[in-house]
């Protein structure tokens, strides 16, 4: 059935094919939008296209409702359309009179990456934080280069962000792939949890937010050496490894503060570590403070060696 009918009205262009209740029609304004309109009564269903590029889709538009019939929309950029229902630069579907159920999204910010948001059902809309899939390829070209998929389950309104995303990623330094990760990252501001590779589950750097945990080096107090060593652990443990040895000009006394940690490494009780030597010397760690303070220590030269965790609790 070709096209019956041809009119131009007000500076629009109409043509129209069908018969009766059920007949179809394009009408193309001044300004280069484009509307196609099927109409099967009582239904109208319509699909326009800006001159833009922007392509709306509706279901019975005249129904009313928050959305207007909208049901689904593709554009280069966000905007608002003739129902005053706002939609964004992306693939989206909606609920009929409700809100977006699913959506493909960029930014238009230079170097952004594509975002799939998953809406599901009417308590989120285009302002929460719905359950969402990320890809992205970060750093190209560069030694830091990595490619990542990032899961988020969303979180209810007015929550800042979703509590936990889980990120699948793997360096890529001039374009040769290397370890493969899994991170965990949680918070307000996606700070990161844990890391899984080929060498185990590393605690992030409580100090340090978004960067992975390594060991620390001790502060030695005056006239003790070490090396001394800690580092939390995935658990919330903390690992300490190492030696304690007093110099000549070194006090004994219980209490004795031999080397401190930083503040992020506190117990909040005291905890003990015994010499793997079996000398009867040992370290406390004092709750609510950083410092190792030294127990059976009795002259100049006498190492203990440590190997051990202690808890943050």
């Amino acid at each position: 059935m070709g096209w019956n009918s041809q009119a131009v009205v007000a500076g629009r262009v109409i043509v129209s094919q069908g018969e009766g209740a059920t007949f179809e029609q394009v009408e193309i304004d001044g300004d280069g939008n484009m509307t196609w309109s099927k109409y099967q009564a009582p239904t109208v269903i319509i699909r326009q296209i800006l001159a833009n590029g922007t392509e709306l889709i509706y279901a019975d538009p005249g129904s009313g409702g928050p959305q207007g019939g909208l049901v689904a929309s593709y554009s280069p950029v966000g905007g608002t359309d003739q129902f005053a229902n706002p939609y964004q630069a992306g693939n989206f579907l909606y609920e009929v009179g409700g809100n977006a159920m699913a959506g493909l999204m960029w930014n238009t910010v230079a170097g952004s990456q594509p975002l799939l948001a998953l809406f599901p059902d009417s308590d989120f809309g285009f302002t929460d934080h719905a359950p969402f899939i990320l890809a992205a390829d970060a750093n190209k070209g560069l030694a830091s280069e990595y490619q990542s998929l990032g899961l988020g389950p969303g979180a209810p309104p007015p929550a800042a962000s979703s509590p936990v995303m889980l990120a699948l990623w793997s360096a890529s330094p001039n374009g040769v792939t290397s370890v493969p990760h899994m991170s965990v990252y949680g918070g307000p501001s996606y700070d990161l949890i844990c890391d899984i590779n080929e060498n185990g589950i590393t605690a992030a750097n409580p100090a340090s937010p978004n960067t992975l945990e390594t060991w620390h080096s001790a502060t030695m107090g005056t006239d003790w050496t070490g090396p001394l060593q800690y580092r939390l652990l995935p658990d919330g443990n903390i690992q300490w490894f190492g030696t304690v040895t007093p110099g000549t000009g070194a006090t004994f006394a219980n209490a004795t503060v031999m080397a401190s940690s930083g503040s992020d490494y506190e117990p909040a009780s005291s905890h003990y570590l015994v010499d793997q030597n079996g000398s009867g010397r040992f370290l406390k760690f004092a709750g609510g403070s950083d410092h190792v303070e030294c127990f059976g220590f009795t002259a100049t030269g006498q190492t203990c060696v440590i190997e051990g965790t202690i808890g943050t609790n």
